[in-house]
C-alpha cells in the first residue's frame, strides 16, 4: 500500500505564500479531503503536489521516494495525479471505458467500482 508523506510544504504564487508549512498523510485506499474556504490555496496545494505548479519549499514523498522536483509525468506513473474541477467525461466512452482511462498502471477496475458502487449500474 502506498503512503503520501507531505512535509512543510510551502507554494507561491506570482512570488506571494498561499499555502506554508502543510503536513499531511495520506495512505493508500483511505479517503482523504482537503477543505477550506474560498482563497485558502486548496486548488494551489493540489497543484504543487501534482507538479502543475512548483513548489518553494518542503518535501512530496511517496513510500519514501522524494516526488517535489519530479515532472507530472513522473508523480503520475507514482500514483499522484491531479483532474481539474469541472472536467467531464469522455461522452463517447462508456462508464467502464471512463474509468479504464483513468485507472493507475497495475490497478483493479473493479476496486474503482468497490470506491464508487453507483456506478456499477451504469456499467455498460
Amino acid at each position: 500500500m502506498s503512503r503520501l508523506v507531505v512535509s512543510n510544504l510551502s507554494i507561491n504564487r506570482a512570488e506571494l505564500p498561499v499555502v506554508t508549512s502543510v503536513d499531511l498523510v495520506a495512505e493508500s485506499g483511505a479517503i482523504s479531503v482537503v477543505l477550506g474556504a474560498n482563497g485558502a490555496g486548496k486548488t494551489t496545494l493540489l497543484e504543487g503536489l501534482s507538479g502543475i505548479i512548483p513548489v518553494a519549499g518542503g518535501t512530496i514523498a511517496i513510500d519514501g521516494r522524494e516526488l517535489q522536483k519530479a515532472r507530472p509525468g513522473a508523480r503520475s506513473r507514482e500514483g499522484l495525479a491531479h483532474v481539474e474541477q469541472g472536467r467531464t467525461v469522455f461522452r463517447q466512452l462508456t462508464t467502464d471505458e471512463n474509468l479504464r482511462v483513468s485507472l493507475h498502471p497495475g490497478a483493479d477496475i473493479a476496486e474503482a467500482y468497490a470506491l464508487f458502487p453507483e456506478l456499477v449500474q451504469r456499467r455498460a
